[in-house]
């Protein structure tokens, strides 16, 4: 059975909010997302808070990590999505301390095509890490399938286009509307998925704020959705400069 801290002053949770005191013993999640707008890292952060607080998981979170990221993107990045599973494709999993969300969005769609284009260069910085992960995983053909360890949600900010193609396709979840579901398959299935589970879970969860702030963050990010002609030209523009780039470098190196 797994139980929820929800008190903001209980001990345990400052420790699972400290991203320098990592507990071998407890489930490690790590969050990779594209950072499309100033709002949705905003509401990234307020769904790691609402994970380490009700979810009792250790999250990993790019911008809590700068430091270590500017000292080297691609080994930050490696390692974060580093385990070794021998049963990625059966329920028997043997690294069970360690599950990586991915975020879908218009940023993660232009990434994963890029990467189809072979348009992606090394990471630089925070920006460039979603792309980067992204590759490792849709580079190895086990990695995309694996069940085990692979989660893809989704905010309202995604447009109904926006889906990352061919990684792990049946397990999505909208949030919030699909936040207990995520919260029980973290857990691997220790509680059974039932109505009146659900019900228990969510009127638990109604009192505690990091609930309530997860909540308005995701509503706030829905009410930024930009028209879609809008977002057409945007995702043009970045395209372009996304080449631009490319030819950069690929000119550079010939002098």
């Amino acid at each position: 059975m797994v139980t929820s801290s929800i008190s903001g002053t209980d001990p345990v949770v400052r420790e699972l909010m400290d991203p320098s005191t990592r507990r071998s013993n407890q489930l490690q999640v790590f969050i990779l997302y594209f950072h499309d707008s100033p709002k949705l890292v905003e509401t990234v952060k307020i769904f790691a808070s609402f994970l380490r607080k009700l979810c009792e998981v250790d999250v990993v979170l790019d911008t809590e990590e700068e430091c270590d990221i500017l000292i080297s993107p691609e080994t930050w990045i490696s390692k974060q999505l580093t385990y070794f599973c021998s049963k990625i494709e059966t329920k028997n999993c043997d690294v069970k301390e360690k599950k990586i969300i991915l975020v879908e969005s218009s940023g993660a769609v232009r990434c994963q095509k890029a990467l189809h284009e072979r348009r992606i260069i090394q990471p630089k910085d925070v920006l460039d890490l979603f792309c980067y992960g992204l590759s490792i995983i849709m580079a190895n053909m086990e990695s995309i399938k694996d069940y085990c360890h692979l989660m893809v949600i989704r905010f309202p900010n995604a447009l109904e286009n926006d889906t990352l193609l061919g990684i792990v396709p049946d397990k999505r979840y909208s949030i919030p509307e699909h936040l207990v579901s995520l919260y029980l398959d973290l857990h691997d299935n220790k509680i059974c998925h039932h109505s009146s589970q659900y019900q228990k879970i969510l009127k638990k969860w109604g009192s505690c704020s990091a609930y309530k702030d997860l909540l308005n963050a995701v509503e706030n990010l829905k009410s930024s959705v930009e028209p879609t002609h809008l977002v057409m030209i945007r995702d043009a523009q970045r395209n372009r400069e996304m080449e631009y780039d490319v030819n950069k470098e690929e000119y550079s190196t010939h002098f």
